[in-house]
Order: structure tokens, then sequence, then C-alpha cells
């Protein structure tokens, strides 16, 4: 049996630099190798391959921060061993090369959050942006529970 990951929220809480003004981008959660129409589904005890795409609509980006929050027992962040030897539930993509601002996990409240966040490298007039849309992150969980 299939199930929507309903409670599953990517929060739109997006902080952006752009290289001329400040400006409002789209993100989507997608399931790896799926269309950006395709639901995202997974069986219980399953492992969702999730993937951030942000759409910088048009604008120069120098980096973005975001989470992700979801009921804690619902899913398991699956962790990654980090350039620093810290445990990480995000793998940064080709999107935009930069320096790691924050990756990491917290619980609070009952709901479990993974925020991510990157600086374009470079800096004054040099610091890389990135233009258009492409994949920010890739994350994996593991599905513990069917949502209620």
């Amino acid at each position: 049996m299939t199930m929507m990951v309903r409670l599953l929220q990517l929060v739109s809480a997006l902080s952006l630099a752009a290289v001329t003004a400040v400006s409002a981008a789209t993100v989507e959660l997608r399931q790896q190798g799926a269309a950006a129409a395709d639901p995202i589904s997974a069986e219980l005890g399953s492992v969702l391959d999730l993937e951030v795409i942000v759409d910088s609509e048009g604008e120069e980006i120098t980096g973005y921060v975001f989470y992700i929050a979801f009921e804690a027992g619902d899913f398991q962040p699956l962790l990654r061993t980090g350039d620093k030897g810290q445990q990480e539930p995000f793998l940064a993509r080709e999107f935009l090369d930069g320096i790691s601002l924050i990756n990491e996990v917290e619980s609070f409240g009952g709901e479990v959050f993974l925020s991510f966040g990157l600086a374009a490298s470079g800096g004054g007039d040099q610091r890389q942006s990135a233009n258009g849309l492409g994949v920010a992150a890739t994350f994996s969980l593991e599905v513990l529970r069917r949502p209620v």
C-alpha cells in the first residue's frame, strides 16, 4: 500500500541574498528521479530519497537557507558524515557551489527539523551566484509510521 507523505512540510522560509536586490524564489520537494507533478509516496519501512529544488525566478542568488519539519516518529533522517566528521542530513548538490552555513537535525515539541543553508564562495565582486532551476540538496528519510 502506498502512502502519501502529507506530514512532510517544506517550509518556504527561504532567505536569499541576490546580487542586486533581495528577491523571493520558489522551493520544491521532490522524490529523486520523479517528475515535478509526481506525488511523493513510499511504503512503510522504505527509504524516501528526496531532493530540494530551488528556482531563483530569474534572479541571481548567492545563498539560501531552508528547513523541513515533520512529526517525530513518522520518519527517521538518514545522516551522512560531513567533511568535518559531523553527522548531517543533507548533501549539497550542483545548484550553487559554496560554504555550508547550517546542516543539522533538531527535535523540538514533537517535531523534527532538518536545516540547511549555503552561501556562495568568493568575495566582493567575485562572489559566485546561481540563476534558474536546480537541485540545491538531497536527503533521505526512513518511513517509520503512517501519518494519521
